[in-house]
Formats: C-alpha cells, sequence, structure tokens
C-alpha cells in the first residue's frame, strides 16, 4: 500500500499552495531562471500571488480533466498536504511537474507520487505519455523519474540560470500498453563499424517500420558526471 495520496484540492485549500510558492526553501530549484510571470522572484525563484489570483488559478486548473490535472500528495500519516503534483497538455506534449515541501523532501515521497500520477493520467484519463524537463545537475531528480518508469529522450534544452549556462534533459513515461502497441520487437545487443559487439545497445523495431536505439547503462562502470549526456539542435524539433 502507498503511503500517500493525490487528493484534488478545494477553493479552501488553496493557501497550502499560495504558501509553499512564497517558501524560498521549497521554490529554491526554480532560482535564477528568465521568466516572465507576475510575482516571480528570480533571486529566490519564489511566485507571489494574491487570493484573487489564486483563484483565478484555480477555475483555470482544477476539474480539466483529461488533459489537465492538479493534486496535492498526502501522507496517509499528516494532516497537511506535503506537495503537489500535476500535468496539463501543452502543445500537443503532456507536460507534468512535482513539488515537494522543502521540509518534508529526502522521505521519498516523490517516487511515490509520480507512481499515482501515471495511474491518474495513464489508468483513469487515457493519457499515452508524460513528459518533464529536468536540470542535468539535479541527479537526485533524475534518478527518481528513472526509477518511476520514466526514461530519457535526446531532447536537450539550454538557458542561463543566474547568468550561467543551465542544460537540461527531457524525460518521458509511456503507458506500457500503448507502448507495446507500437513495437514489433526489442534487439538487444549490435555491432559497430569495426566489428565490435555492443552488448549494451537495445534497438527498438517499431511497428511503421521505424526504429530507434540506446545504451543500457552499466550501474558498475558509469561516473556520474557522464550519467545525463546528451546532445539536441532545439531548431529541428517539431
Amino acid at each position: 500500500m502507498p503511503k500517500i495520496y493525490l487528493k484534488v484540492p478545494t477553493i479552501n485549500e488553496l493557501h497550502y499552495r499560495q504558501e509553499w510558492m512564497r517558501d524560498s526553501k521549497t521554490m529554491s530549484y526554480n532560482a535564477g531562471y528568465e521568466m516572465n510571470l507576475k510575482g516571480y522572484d528570480k533571486i529566490t525563484g519564489t511566485i507571489n500571488k494574491n487570493d484573487e489570483e489564486m483563484l483565478d488559478w484555480y477555475n483555470n486548473w482544477i476539474e480539466k480533466e483529461p488533459d489537465k490535472y492538479f493534486a496535492y500528495i498526502y501522507d496517509y500519516n499528516i494532516d497537511e498536504p506535503i506537495g503537489e503534483v500535476y500535468y496539463y497538455l501543452n502543445n500537443n506534449v503532456h507536460s507534468m511537474g512535482i513539488i515537494i515541501q522543502d521540509k518534508f523532501r529526502g522521505k521519498g515521497y516523490s517516487h511515490d507520487a509520480l507512481l499515482e500520477l501515471e495511474k491518474i493520467a495513464f489508468e483513469k484519463n487515457g493519457i499515452n505519455e508524460l513528459t518533464d524537463i529536468i536540470p542535468l545537475n539535479r541527479v537526485e531528480a533524475m534518478r527518481t523519474f528513472k526509477k518511476a518508469g520514466f526514461i530519457q529522450t535526446n531532447l536537450e534544452q539550454k538557458e542561463l540560470v543566474l547568468g550561467k549556462e543551465s542544460i537540461a534533459v527531457a524525460l518521458k513515461e509511456f503507458d506500457r500498453e500503448a507502448f507495446d502497441s507500437m513495437i514489433e520487437c526489442i534487439l538487444i545487443g549490435d555491432y559497430d563499424e569495426f566489428g565490435n559487439k555492443l552488448p549494451r545497445v537495445a534497438r527498438f523495431i517499431l511497428k511503421t517500420g521505424n526504429e530507434f536505439e540506446f545504451e543500457i547503462e552499466d550501474k558498475k562502470t558509469r561516473k556520474k558526471s557522464e550519467n545525463f549526456i546528451v546532445s539536441f539542435d532545439q531548431e529541428n524539433v517539431v
């Protein structure tokens, strides 16, 4: 039995989100970006919204399934919400996000909440895919998402954070039934141009005739600095 559950907030519960968006510790991950967002503080990452703005946000987000979903994350043993999780349709892609209050981090809540969100998206609402963009330097976040079933794509996004270049990659989680319906077969192993064996290469052959491949991670030999290095030409993204 999971130790957390998701609950769509009522209007009277909006103050929880309003409060942790103003908390510099909870929102520290959000600091330094160039965002044209009312109430955003670039130094702290906080977002300050008044009651009227929160109500507008609520009316735009709540009861908008299947293409938009937002819920608080609750521990069965804690009365107040410990964070939030959501997804929304963005240019034909269902982008998602998760925030855990600072005082509740490091307890495994993110992984469990991601699994619960997947159930809502895939089983209840019939969504085929969830995607999030995660900075390469957030190693623990990458590990948590992969543990929850997300896979790293070859999409890379570069932007300035406090004047320094930051690189983020897209991770996706697929509905297994939809995934299986697209796959003709999976081939493990290949050869390079010199005839050398490549035992950690997995090649997916799609029923459409297309194919793609990736290298299976070797946990015994990988280095942390090499975990998530990918390349991406943003101009070629459709």
